[in-house]
């Protein structure tokens, strides 16, 4: 795997875990007033998603799992 991907595949990971922190307790991993916005933001810009909240993050859920990343424990 190159490090790019390598790069990507942790981005994902990351974003997933925030979007699912966000969901779950309201906290913000990445800071909404910021130039890059929060993780639901980021996700659909980048990876054309849409929807609310939770189906975002079930939509993402399923592309990472489709590029074979781990997300066991990570359910909303």
């Amino acid at each position: 795997m190159s490090y790019e991907e390598q790069v990507e595949r942790l981005k994902m990971k990351t974003l997933l875990i925030g979007l699912g922190l966000n969901i779950k307790t309201g906290m913000h991993l990445t800071s909404p007033n910021k130039i890059g916005g929060t993780c639901y933001s980021i996700i659909k810009k980048d990876y054309g998603l849409k929807g609310n909240k939770v189906s975002v993050y079930n939509q993402f859920r399923k592309m990472c799992i489709n590029v074979g990343l781990s997300v066991e424990g990570e359910m909303v």
